[in-house]
């Protein structure tokens, strides 16, 4: 591997570390299933989250995360009937 795509790994898996970290510390009461992938300051979030709340939620604790620099949204919001089922 490229010496500068290992720092970049290295970095990006540091990264991933903290926002990983953050949505545990952000967690709320509801079960969630938060999924995070990192790649050059870009961080990638996808999974369920029980309500929009919860989802304005882990975006701004994310967002707050020293080195992230942009978040891509896949984070879908369960419906009523769908978290009932």
């Amino acid at each position: 591997m490229h010496p500068d795509l290992e720092k970049t790994a290295a970095a990006d898996e540091k990264l991933l570390s903290r926002v990983k970290r953050t949505l545990r510390a952000c967690e709320c009461d509801l079960p969630v299933t938060v999924v995070a992938s990192a790649e050059n300051g870009l961080i990638t979030l996808s999974g369920e989250i029980s309500n929009p709340s919860v989802k304005r939620r882990y975006l701004t604790c994310v967002g707050r995360v020293p080195g992230v620099h942009k978040i891509v949204d896949q984070l879908k919001v369960r419906s009523r009937g769908m978290a009932n089922a």
